[in-house]
Order: C-alpha cells, then structure tokens, then sequence
C-alpha cells in the first residue's frame, strides 16, 4: 500500500483529560472534518536505556509472575512455601505472589555470604499490603537465629535493622496500594550508610557503626521466627551486591512503572465533506516513526469512524480517497492543505 503524506502535526489519543478536538481537512474549495472526541495526552515512547546500567552488580532478579526463578541468568532460584499466584501491579492475573499472613514464605539460596560488615547492598520490590499493622517483607537471619528485618513494617511505620545497630523507623503512607520499596546499604570507612525509597523517591536515611555480620540466607514475607508474617501481594524482587544511585533508583522506578501491555482506547470521529467523492475513504493514524498503527475502511466515504489506539501514545491522522478499493490513493485530506485532483469541478 502506498503511504500518503503524513502531517508533521501529532494527534494524541487522549484517555485521561476530557478534552474534544476538530481537525479541518480542506480539499479544494472542499471541506472535510475529523471531529475526534477522546481523553488525555500523548507522549513519546517509554524509554528502556537505563535498564542495562541497573544489570551491574545484580544478584538475583525474581518476577515472581509464576514461580520463584531468578531471571538475572545467576541461576539463584527460590522456593515458594504456602503462595498464590495473584494478579500483579498491572492488573495482570497470575503475575504476583499472594502471602497469607501466616506461614507463606519465599526462601532464597542466598544471603549467607553476604558480610553486611563489609558489604554494599541494594533490595528493591513491589509490595500491597493488607495488613499494615505488622509484616516482613525481606529478612536475613543471623548466626544467633534471630531474624534482622531489611525491609519490614508495623503499624505503618517502615523498618530496618539491616547491618545492626539502631533500627530505622519512619510512617508510611497508605500501604493498601501497590508501591515501590527500595533500601540501599552501603559501608565506608567502618560505618554503614542505609537509604530508604518509597515509589522512586528518598523516604529516609541513616548510618551506624556498629556493625554486625550475618550468616543465614534471605526470605522473603517472613521472618525467621515466624513473629511477623506478610498479609499482602508482593511483585518483581531485585537484589544487588552494590548500592544503587539515587538516579539508578529512579530510572528503576521509571522502568518498573511503565505497564508493558499499555491499554487500548477507542478514538471516534467522523469524515464529511462537500460535493462529490467517488470510493471509498480510508482513514489512517502513524506513529511518529512512520510505523501505521491502525487503520479502517468508509465503505461509503462520507461517516463516522472508530480507530483502537494505545493510550499515552501521540499519532498522525489523516484520510485518502481509495477509489479502486486496494490500498492505492487517489488523493488524500490533510489539515490545511488544499487538492483540487479531490473533487473535479472545484479549483484550488
């Protein structure tokens, strides 16, 4: 098929503002009209760069959209005990694991050799809590057998006991939605620096030197003890052996924010115009890269039409004369433009 020329203009599928447009095609002393009725805005597409420098240092990466495998290729793969499979932050079914608030529990073949003495760390996950009052959400024992919380919670406040010494403890905000918890732990000269992020922003820091060596490997949504089980969904767990940047963070709230499978919306609108136009009328929406998105076919020119688009993105729109009906234009609608070649007795 023949692509017309498109218009340097973008026309956004608009899902989110209420917001109502018309766009003017002129052909000859002709006029035609698009009259567009959507919601939102559109931007360009979700960029994936800073997802390569986030793969330096990562220990194990668990999606959790099935089973506990780790999918950093490191071959660290979990065993899930009394989980279900739940929908993920997205809405996708069977994406996530459901924790029971009792006895379920992710268990991680590593920990052990981390030396939180002397070692930096990064745990980064998705979590939606239905029970704010008390839960772990990543644990590490220690030689004693006592669990250290590294990103647990109660009664709505965030806490850490990572590397020892004073426990972190600061209010989070409503806890029954899906958000982004993050903590970086980093040692220098003898003392260890921890950060907490909340949905891609920094909650709260601290540091201390007393230090204290661990030995047990990770769990996930419980603690050793069993004192603080996880009543809530948790998604896509992250785990490096350095401490993230706060840009580094920020690119993996950005990422992990971005839905993969975006959802669709229906653009509508209509084509009229005067005199007479023999054939068929195609309408068209390109992406900016010159990629054809959608299009549909006006068997009898002159009506309304209906375009299926995904949301947040921004297109060109324009329509062709398709006489012969097989993908050929005959002459094409524009905003602004005028054809004489569209109607014979009109003049340009």
């Amino acid at each position: 098929m023949q692509t017309p020329m498109r218009d340097s203009r973008c026309v956004p599928a608009f899902p989110r503002m209420g917001f109502a447009w018309a766009l003017s095609l002129f052909l000859g002393t002709q006029v035609g009209l698009f009259g567009q009725t959507g919601k939102g805005g559109g931007n360009s597409d979700s960029q994936t760069g800073p997802e390569a420098a986030l793969t330096n240092g990562l220990w194990a990466h668990y999606p959790l959209d099935g089973n506990a495998s780790d999918n950093s290729g490191n071959g660290h793969h979990g065993e899930s005990n009394q989980t279900q499979l739940t929908h993920d932050r997205f809405g996708r079914p069977n994406r996530a694991f459901d924790f029971d608030g009792n006895n379920s529990a992710v268990y991680l073949p590593i920990g052990s050799e981390f030396n939180s003495s002397v070692d930096s760390l990064s745990v980064s996950l998705w979590a939606k809590v239905r029970d704010p009052s008390r839960g772990t959400l990543f644990e590490q024992g220690t030689e004693f057998n006592k669990g250290r919380d590294i990103l647990s919670f109660i009664d709505n406040n965030l806490t850490s006991k990572l590397g020892g010494g004073a426990i972190f403890v600061k209010k989070l905000p409503e806890m029954n939605v899906w958000r982004h918890y993050l903590i970086t732990y980093e040692v220098s000269m003898g003392a260890a620096h921890r950060k907490f992020y909340v949905d891609g922003q920094l909650f709260g820091s601290d540091s201390n030197d007393t230090l204290e060596n661990s030995s047990l490997n990770f769990m996930l949504g419980l603690d050793v003890l069993a004192n603080f089980p996880f009543d809530g969904a948790m998604d896509s767990v992250r785990i490096w052996r350095r401490a993230l940047s706060a840009v580094q963070v920020a690119a993996l709230y950005q990422i992990e924010s971005a839905n993969p499978t975006p959802p669709k919306v229906e653009v509508s609108g209509s084509v009229s115009y005067d005199g007479v136009v023999p054939g068929p009328i195609r309408v068209l929406a390109y992406r900016p890269n010159g990629n054809l998105a959608a299009q549909t076919l006006l068997a009898s020119g002159e009506s309304a039409f209906s375009l299926s688009l995904t949301d947040n993105r921004s297109y060109d729109l324009f329509a062709f004369q398709d006489r012969d009906d097989n993908g050929s234009y005959n002459a094409y609608l524009e905003p602004g433009d005028h054809y004489g070649g569209w109607n014979k007795s009109s003049q340009s």
